[in-house]
Formats: structure tokens, sequence, C-alpha cells
């Protein structure tokens, strides 16, 4: 498909048309920021930030037959990201949800908190009676290189296909060099 100065637009859902596509399978594909994914997000939602990066790890840890439905906080975030989708092959996307977050959460449909945590922070974590798991989603290099004491490596692209395998008995972090990855 040539790319002019136009890409398809990408259709806001809401209400029932937002219902069939997540009855129908669609991922939705969290396109804020990384902060405000960690702190509040979609239950089941994957985090791929909007930015020059969002078709590398859209077509990383998506499957692209996979349905998506986008959340952004700004709509003007979604030429890029169709464009990028597009100029990897994906056509997956079936929509963004109207009104964002707040929308989703206006309409009764639920939210999970979580939290960024800095180094002090996780290091008392791991010193006490309920440690979490430290995953670490850097490259492998990037760990071999020197990692918190104790985490487990799993590359960012590969975390998707491990999330039934990992404990829902603990706290769990996710740490890389950025919180990009995270």
């Amino acid at each position: 498909r040539l790319l002019g100065a136009r890409v398809p637009e990408i259709e806001p859902l809401a209400g029932e048309d937002l219902d069939r596509a997540l009855e129908r399978g669609a991922l939705v594909v969290d396109a804020r920021s990384p902060e405000a994914h960690a702190t509040q997000r979609i239950a089941e939602s994957m985090s791929v930030p909007a930015g020059s990066s969002f078709g590398t790890w859209l077509g990383w840890v998506v499957d692209p037959d996979r349905p998506v439905v986008l959340l952004v906080d700004d709509v003007a975030d979604l030429d890029g990201i169709s464009r990028q989708a597009l100029r990897i092959g994906f056509e997956s996307i079936v929509g963004f949800i109207d009104g964002g977050l707040r929308a989703w959460k206006a309409s009764g449909r639920p939210v999970q908190a979580g939290s960024i945590v800095d180094v002090d922070r996780l290091a008392a974590d791991l010193s006490g009676g309920d440690p979490p798991l430290v995953i670490d989603v850097r490259q492998a290099s990037e760990f071999e290189a020197g990692h918190v004491p104790g985490a487990v490596h799993i590359g960012a692209g590969e975390l998707p296909a491990m999330l039934d395998r990992l404990p829902r008995d603990r706290p769990i972090a996710t740490i890389c060099a950025s919180c990009y990855r995270s």
C-alpha cells in the first residue's frame, strides 16, 4: 500500500462498538507515556508508547493478525501511529478509545493502578519480607554487563509470551535502562 500525504483514519470507538471490538479479541495498545501506563492502565493492555519507535515495538510484541484498539492521550498521535503501523505491514488497528482513559473510566470500566519505583525503594523492597520478582527486560548484553542481584532476564520482546508463566502470588517489578521498555 502506498502512503501518501494522508493515511486511513483510525475510527473512534465507544459504547457498543468498543464492546464488540474487545469481545472479538482486540488488544488494547496503550500509546500513552510509559509512566501513564505504569500508574493507571486498562487490564491486559500493552504499553507501546507513541513516538519514533512505535512501529518497531508494535511489530515486535503484538501479533500482526490480532485486532488492536489504541489508547492515546492526544488524537494528534494517531496519524504517526497509523503510518508506522502500515509501514511494517500492520493493518489490524480497528479503532481508538474515544475520549481516552477518562471516557473508559467514566463508562464504569475498570482501571488497574500501579506505581513507578525508584532504585532506593526497590532496594528496600528486595531486602524486606515479601521481595518482588525482578524482571530485567533489557537486551542480553545489557543484562550481562550488570543487573540487580537475583533479577531474572526476560527480554522485552519475549515477555508477552511469558506472562502466563509468571507468579501471581508475589509482586513483580520490571526494570530497564530508561522506563521505556519496562
